[in-house]
């Protein structure tokens, strides 16, 4: 887990940053697959509380694919939608494809409204990501 706050690297029982004793809200998991980072949304929300977790994982991402797995969030504000288009950008700079899955109705409603849909590749499932990709549903 990272800090949102600076980016240091803090073990999951911490509650606080031990560089900068930001709280930590433990609201982004991740994980790799098949050389897939996927990073999974623990929160209904995200919003201006949390985006600079979200950020601060990504930022440390390696990795060519990426998938951001949406399927816990209810909610997603300006900021949280502000976040992924930053993402997506950094992507076309670094050549790493980015996918969203699991959009609810909600949250894809207000991607619709702003346009993101058309710019963010977003997709049903993990399983339909890895397709994309051409590797085998895990």
């Amino acid at each position: 887990m990272f800090c949102g706050n600076c980016g240091h690297v803090v073990p999951s029982t911490n509650n606080f940053c031990s560089r900068c004793g930001n709280p930590m809200n433990h609201d982004f998991a991740t994980e790799e697959r098949e050389g897939v980072f996927i990073i999974e949304a623990k929160t209904p929300n995200i919003d201006y509380t949390n985006h600079g977790e979200l950020t601060s994982i990504f930022n440390r991402v390696k990795r060519k694919r990426i998938i951001i797995d949406l399927s816990s969030v209810d909610f997603i504000d300006s900021t949280g939608i502000g976040t992924l288009v930053t993402m997506y950008y950094k992507t076309t700079r670094t050549k790493q494809h980015i996918i969203v899955v699991g959009v609810q109705s909600a949250p894809l409603n207000s991607m619709k409204a702003l346009g993101v849909d058309n710019l963010i590749e977003i997709v049903e499932s993990r399983a339909k990501a890895f397709v994309e990709w051409g590797i085998s549903a895990v």
